[in-house]
């Protein structure tokens, strides 16, 4: 539970970049399927939050 809170704090608060950074640091099998989907410039909706919770806690 206190990665998914620390996971969408940093999607609320950050980039996509730092988001991505941040999740590299805790998992590596869904990297690739969340890099495919965006880039360092995009920001990231609440749609695109609960999508990538989705593919990393499924």
């Amino acid at each position: 539970m206190a990665v998914r809170v620390n996971i969408v704090m940093d999607v609320a608060c950050n980039n996509a970049e730092n988001f991505m950074n941040n999740v590299k640091s805790r998992l590596t099998d869904v990297v690739d399927v969340v890099d495919a989907k965006y880039s360092c410039e995009d920001q990231l909706s609440t749609d695109d939050i609960f999508n990538i919770t989705d593919i990393l806690f499924k």
